[in-house]
């Protein structure tokens, strides 16, 4: 149980969504028979979902692992994030700051880049650069490449808001180096948007469209070869990541 959820979320970070989909459910045929199915997958299902631009079909699995998971402070963060996955595709307002600020202190770090590129996607994000600067120093030795990326051009559009555009142009280097050098994921069109807009806060226009442009191709791309055909529509116009970099390349 536990390794096939494992692998549907390995599938579902690189991008891979059908397959994702298709394990869940292999699963959710194997486990009929028990009463706790619906909790035992609802994480898995609520993500892919959510990165389908599907949120409406993700609220009640988000709801489900919610209660599942009350009297585990991991499995807590966890649902938080989809809570918040789902408030951001839904238009609403997210609070994130008490429980960034809590993660932060973690020893787990990949919950914790989890939890602050959820965060960074709020309207005005309620992080600082030396936060962010600060989990990116602890993530390198560890070999987190997928979260680096999109934490680097998180750090350069914080750095932006801050005035520093100095350290802004210094993010902007290794997020850009961090795309080339990292595997292809789920998170590459989030590292690509922040990147878009922090190089245009730099004045950078034509660099800035050019990034827009390249994920709004990978995006057309994985909608076409890696998600099922009834959900490749929302992937690409409801989901807001991948919504606003099509309407940028546009």
């Amino acid at each position: 149980m536990r390794s096939s959820r494992y692998v549907a979320d390995v599938q579902r970070r690189r991008g891979r969504w059908a397959e994702a989909l298709a394990i869940v459910e292999e699963m959710q045929q194997r486990l009929a028979t028990q009463s706790d199915t619906e909790q035992l997958l609802a994480a898995a299902r609520a993500g892919i979902y959510l990165d389908l631009g599907r949120p409406d079909l993700a609220h009640r699995h988000i709801e489900a692992f919610a209660v599942a998971s009350q009297h585990s402070a991991r499995q807590r963060h966890r649902a938080q994030v989809l809570r918040w996955g789902y408030g951001l595709a839904t238009g609403a307002g997210i609070d994130t700051a008490a429980v960034v600020a809590d993660a932060l202190r973690s020893e787990n770090l990949l919950q914790a880049c989890e939890l602050v590129l959820a965060a960074g996607q709020a309207r005005e994000p309620e992080l600082f650069s030396s936060q962010c600067a600060a989990l990116i120093a602890r993530c390198e030795p560890e070999g987190l490449r997928l979260g680096l990326a999109p934490l680097h051009a998180l750090l350069a559009r914080l750095a932006v808001r801050e005035g520093d555009a100095q350290a802004a142009h210094a993010s902007v280097a290794l997020a850009t180096q961090a795309l080339l050098q990292g595997e292809i994921g789920a998170a590459t069109p989030l590292a690509a948007l922040w990147l878009a807009q922090a190089l245009r806060s730099l004045g950078c226009a034509a660099e800035a469209t050019l990034q827009a442009r390249q994920a709004a191709a990978w995006l057309t791309d994985r909608a076409r070869h890696a998600v099922p055909p009834e959900f490749r529509d929302s992937f690409l116009q409801r989901n807001p990541v991948h919504t606003a970099l099509m309407s940028w390349a546009a």
